[in-house]
């Protein structure tokens, strides 16, 4: 074997590292090579920006927070004037039926065999998100269940609340469980649709 023999730097060796040490790329910027700013003028004023974004919301921790939030009842989205005319829904659309329809649907939701946004037209906004939030959580823990029969409709019964709105209980076997499926249709724009949503 054989030592190796190290040779002493020359002075032009010695320059060189120095400089290669000095300009090695380093986090942050370099002293005047930073970003060129410029100010822009904010045209809008700080009060409009404000009230455009909305009321601050916070997100709920707790499971119970939250499942408390999703049963909230929903505001009505518009005022409605007492001395207007109910629209009345189309007679060929009968309540008992869109009733079943809409159960059976949000059932397949549950289940995992038809996305919520099929049903987005047949709910109201705040029943929409409950279901699809509900949908989310229940494929997280049961996973996809598209084998299987599909969700029978078993029985549907409707009562007429006042005009224009009805209540509807509805009982849909899934396959694994015999489901019961309250909900409340009200006319919105001339068609039936579910403002209330619970599932057993």
């Amino acid at each position: 074997m054989s030592a190796a023999t190290v040779e002493p730097r020359t002075a032009l060796e010695e320059e060189i590292a120095r400089r290669l040490r000095d300009e090695r790329p380093r986090l942050g910027p370099r002293p005047g090579h930073g970003p060129r700013v410029r100010p822009v003028v904010d045209l809008e004023p700080r009060a409009h920006r404000l009230a455009a974004r909305g009321p601050a919301t916070t997100i709920p921790r707790t499971i119970g927070a939250r499942i408390s939030v999703l049963r909230a009842v929903q505001e009505p989205e518009e005022v409605d004037d007492p001395s207007a005319p109910v629209l009345e829904p189309d007679p060929a659309l009968d309540p008992a039926r869109i009733a079943g329809t809409l159960a059976h649907g949000v059932v397949e939701v549950l289940v995992g065999r038809r996305n919520a946004a099929q049903l987005a037209r047949w709910v109201s906004p705040g029943v929409f998100d409950a279901l699809r939030a509900r949908a989310t959580v229940s494929a997280r823990t049961l996973g996809p269940r598209l084998a299987g029969r599909a969700p029978v409709l078993r029985s549907v019964r409707v009562c007429p609340i006042a005009p224009g709105v009805v209540e509807a209980a509805v009982v849909v076997d899934d396959g694994a469980r015999v489901r019961a499926v309250a909900l409340r249709l009200e006319v919105h724009r001339g068609a039936w649709r579910a403002t209330v949503l619970e599932v057993g």
